[in-house]
Parts: C-alpha cells; structure tokens; sequence
C-alpha cells in the first residue's frame, strides 16, 4: 500500500525460519514509529499464525513463556536430534519451570525399555515412523507424569536413508494436551542442518498447540 514514509523490509532465511526487518526514514521519529507500527500490523494480520514474535525472541522464549502461562509441563523423547531440542529449551533461564524430563533414546532397545514403545510397533512400522514417534511421546510423558510429551525420531544422514524415507525424514510428535499430533517433514541439508530444522519444526509445532489453547 501507497503510504509516507515508505517502508522497507529486508528478508533474512534461516533453518526452519524467515525474519522480516522493517526499516523507514521520517521527518521525526514519532512519524517513523507509526508506520512501522502499521507494517507491523499489516504483515501480522497477512501472514497470520506464522508469526511467532514481532520482538525479536527465539522460538524457545516463545514455547517456553507460553508453557509457563499455562502452567504445564513438558517431556521429551529425542533421538534424532540427539538432545538438541532439550537444549534450546534449557538455554532459557528458569526453563525448570516447565521441563521435567528429557532422554535421547537413541537405539531401539532403549526406546521399548525406557519409554515403552512396543517392539511390534517398531518391526511393523520402522523407529522413523509416525506410530512410534507418538510412542515415543506418549511414553516419556507418562514416566514423567507430564502435562505434554514430544517424540523426534528421523533420518538426519548422512547414510541411513531409503527410497521410502531418504535422509532429512524426520517425524515429530505430541501428546497429552487436546489429544495427539503427528507430523512428518522431509528436510534437505547436512546433518547438522537436519538437525536444527527438526528442532525448530518441534518448537513450532508446541507454539501451535499451545496457541490453540490460548
């Protein structure tokens, strides 16, 4: 829209992120912070749900505040990721608040003795599968006595891939709050790349959640 001062946005991609930097020039400030005030609104209102924050935070503030608002608490079952989901959320202060339990159960013996997937799920379905992923979930929540639980299993390469679920498959799920949700994201990139994208998928997906309970 035609508007004066003129505003202008700069795109910066990221994993599993697009951040939007509004910028304007105005014969005073108050001038200037009203239209950026009123892209703001504008951008919000277009792009909806997508956006996650117009401050600035990471993704694993906004999980994390909303986890706190509503007084819920949280498990996770890792393993592709290896842990890295649990570690975005505890490099936010007083994370203790909302995080009871994290395991990376890496192997699938481990994921039938720690989190009680059964291993006729895993024989029929494979450990990158939706069933087990909502396993997983469903299982650390319950040892955790927890409010959510979210399971991350998938391939994050370099090997390892096949023509049904090549690398970067990766399947995330949740448990316990308005039921359970599986989704399953198909990620290009190295391995940490994988990673961090998978991470980021199982943050937003939580914000959504979360959101709909708002």
């Amino acid at each position: 829209k035609d508007r004066n001062p003129v505003v202008r946005a700069t795109i910066l991609g990221s994993p599993g992120q697009v951040e939007l930097h509004l910028s304007t020039r105005a014969s005073n400030l108050r001038k200037a912070e009203d239209s950026l005030d009123l892209a703001v609104e504008e951008l919000v209102g277009a792009l909806g749900r997508d956006v996650y924050t117009t401050e600035g935070l990471p993704l694993e503030l906004v999980v994390g505040n909303s986890l706190r608002s509503h007084g819920w608490r949280i498990a996770l079952a890792e393993s592709c990721t290896g842990g890295l989901l649990a570690s975005r959320l505890t490099d936010v202060p007083g994370s203790s608040a909302y995080l009871d339990l994290a395991v990376v159960t890496y192997s699938n013996l481990e994921k039938i003795n720690l989190l009680g997937v059964p291993a006729s799920l895993i024989e029929r379905h494979g450990a990158v599968s939706e069933p087990v992923a909502l396993a997983m979930a469903s299982g650390v929540a319950t040892r955790a006595k927890a409010d959510i639980g979210v399971g991350v299993t998938g391939i994050a390469g370099p090997t390892g891939g096949t023509k049904a679920k090549p690398v970067g498959t990766v399947f995330v799920a949740v448990t316990g709050v308005g039921g359970e949700r599986a989704k399953v994201f198909a990620f290009r990139g190295e391995r940490d790349m994988v990673k961090r994208q998978a991470s980021q998928a199982a943050l937003d997906m939580l914000r959504r959640i979360l959101d709909d309970h708002e």
